[in-house]
């Protein structure tokens, strides 16, 4: 009898170990499971933001964006250090422009032969954006998956289209339903608005029309991607956005991000063209002979005015006459800065950039170029004149590096390439990479597009 109370409760102790083991595993994995929804939340959550919050309050999200990385690295701190030390080069390469930008200063000082003011707003530019935004996307690396990737690239288009319809009933409002053809006409009348206060922040045109740009080519993507498969409803947010998108950005009438989304459209198009059977290859071709048409028959009238515009611009040039607000601004800045190249073409302005364009332009004989501030509206000759060769190398690093690398481990992806080609013709005709509203965006998407290969190529499979 003895014996067997000893082994019953011998039997009682190991269920009891044995329930309690199996408790602490489930709370375990629920911990864990738990963890990995809320980094995944997260991440979706920073791509939405981007594309909305952070066209008006930057430096609130910023905020934000810099506690979430805390969150990220914390979670998993031995993958950050390990994935830091494989990509510490992309890391620093930031810290040198800074460390550039300060030689250049202090050598400047030493010849004394520089009369211009020091202006060392770029260097929030170097470390807020260009390492910081690295950083978190680095830190997101060991739990980024495809699936994480398309939902957050959904996230990122949402936020757009979010912000855009504030904007559109901020500028409208009931008059939009009570007397439609008359907003639609104002909206296009004023390019959606143009440059823009309101609700406490600063809208420039140029950013919005490249937010739009972009978000048409991912929606663009995702539409023919998963056209056929099992998740529906990826294709049907992914039409309503790009028909969205486009439409907001005719509002823009912005050339510069019409031929930027022309540009990794037809990309994106023509590859996925070519993977279709020949049945989808004449359904295709219908719907943009459709499309084509439909534009070509409803243009509005701002569009034809536009055209002309552009056309009298680039008759007076070959005149040699800058007169307009479009072409002929950009091509006098160009001018006024390249025939001073002897003074930035090698080592750049540095710290003084800012002063010095300011005062070129505004001893320029063409009109009117003064008013335009101190950029060239254009990122790639901003950076030369900057750091000068060292400087021209650094912003064209960003833009190849992540096409070098999916060559490299064989993960390619055509919307990678789409995106970097609509940023980089956005880049050539307004400075995003010097605007608040708009280095994010573009930084976090080359970003993702060096550190994320992987994904892109399988979420493209």
């Amino acid at each position: 009898m003895a014996i067997s109370f000893q082994r019953c409760s011998q039997v009682c102790r190991e269920i009891i170990i044995f329930v309690a083991l199996k408790l602490i595993c489930s709370w375990a994995a629920m911990e864990v499971t738990m963890q990995s929804k809320i980094r995944d939340y997260l991440f979706i959550a920073i791509a939405f933001l981007l594309g909305s919050v952070n066209i008006l309050y930057n430096v609130q999200f910023y905020i934000l964006w810099i506690l979430v990385t805390v969150v990220f690295v914390r979670m998993d701190y031995a993958g950050f250090v390990s994935q830091v030390k494989q990509n510490w080069k992309y890391l620093v390469l930031p810290l040198v422009g800074v460390a550039y930008l300060a030689i250049h200063y202090l050598v400047s000082l030493g010849v004394g032969t520089n009369r211009y003011a020091a202006s060392w707003n770029r260097l929030e530019i170097l470390l807020l954006y260009f390492f910081f935004i690295p950083v978190y996307v680095l830190s997101a690396k060991s739990f980024i998956t495809s699936s994480l990737l398309k939902r957050s690239l959904l996230a990122l288009c949402w936020g757009t289209m979010l912000f855009n319809f504030a904007k559109l009933f901020y500028l409208t409002g009931w008059t939009l339903f009570t007397d439609t053809g008359a907003a639609l006409e104002m909206l296009y009348a004023t390019r959606f608005g143009c440059h823009l206060y309101f609700w406490g922040g600063h809208v420039y045109l140029e950013p919005q029309a490249i937010y739009l740009s972009v978000t048409a080519i991912l929606s663009f993507f995702l539409v023919i991607r998963f056209m056929g498969h099992a998740d529906r409803k990826v294709v049907v947010q992914g039409v309503i956005l790009f028909i969205l998108s486009l439409w907001f950005l005719s509002l823009t009438v912005t050339k510069g991000a019409i031929l930027a989304f022309l540009g990794g459209f037809l990309i994106l198009a023509f590859v996925f063209f070519c993977r279709m059977s020949w049945k989808q290859k004449l359904f295709t071709s219908g719907v943009v002979v459709a499309l084509i048409l439909s534009v070509w028959v409803s243009i509005p009238d701002t569009y034809v005015q536009r055209i002309k515009e552009t056309q009298n611009e680039i008759e007076n040039l070959k005149k040699g006459e800058l007169v307009g607000g479009s072409i002929a601004p950009r091509v006098a800045l160009i001018k006024e800065s390249f025939d001073r190249i002897e003074q930035w073409g090698i080592c750049g302005l540095g710290v003084y950039k800012n002063a010095a364009a300011k005062e070129w332009f505004g001893q320029s004989h063409f009109a009117n170029i003064s008013s335009l501030g101190s950029n060239v509206h254009n990122c790639f000759l901003e950076f030369w004149m900057i750091g000068g060769i060292a400087g021209l190398f650094f912003i064209l690093y960003y833009f190849f590096v992540p096409v070098v690398r999916m060559i490299k481990t064989k993960k390619c992806s055509v919307l990678v390439l789409s995106v970097i080609c609509a940023l980089f013709i956005g880049c050539n005709t307004s400075v995003l990479i010097i605007f608040v509203d708009s280095v994010p965006f573009v930084i976090f998407l080359l970003a993702v597009s060096f550190f994320y290969p992987e994904q892109f190529a399988e979420l493209e499979k």
